[in-house]
């Protein structure tokens, strides 16, 4: 199935639910080119693009951020995913799920200070999202803050996501 209506198309600005089809279209072409050769010219486009636009603040502008940002996530290049995140932060201050991004790469990267502290803008837009709460839970636990890990694993047990 080929991705052509906007309906069609993988959101990643939509946090979780945006990310199974974007896996479900990676595995297709992954069997086509496992190698993943094709992620230097998407970031090379991506690159091109972003640099030659004039305006910033646009769905389209976001969705090559998003585009580049899969791309490094791809090639596992953490560093690159937060330097990306971080521009896309600057165009979408008021999006949870680009703070909830960045505290997670700072989880992966074993920074969890620099995680809660990424994340304290999405407890604010987003303090329901059982998303935010598990990130914040693994930036405690990672911090060795039992209390505040076992209180973050109660609330979600409360809420049937554990």
């Amino acid at each position: 199935m080929a991705i052509s209506t906007p309906g069609d198309r993988p959101q990643l600005s939509l946090g979780i639910p945006g990310l199974e089809p974007i896996f479900a279209h990676i595995e297709r072409i992954h069997q086509y080119d496992p190698e993943q050769a094709y992620l230097d010219q998407v970031k090379a486009s991506l690159d091109y693009r972003l640099s030659h636009s004039q305006i910033t603040n646009t769905p389209q502008i976001k969705n090559w951020y998003y585009g580049k940002i899969l791309a490094h996530v791809l090639q596992e290049d953490a560093p690159k995913v937060l330097a990306t995140l971080e521009q896309l932060r600057d165009i979408e201050p008021e999006n949870p799920i680009v703070h909830a991004y960045i505290a997670f790469i700072h989880i992966y990267q074993f920074q969890p200070k620099l995680a809660e502290t990424a994340l304290q803008p999405t407890v604010d837009l987003a303090p329901d999202s059982p998303e935010v709460q598990a990130i914040a839970g693994a930036a405690a636990l990672l911090q060795g803050n039992l209390l505040k890990t076992w209180s973050t694993v109660k609330t979600l047990q409360a809420q049937g996501i554990l």
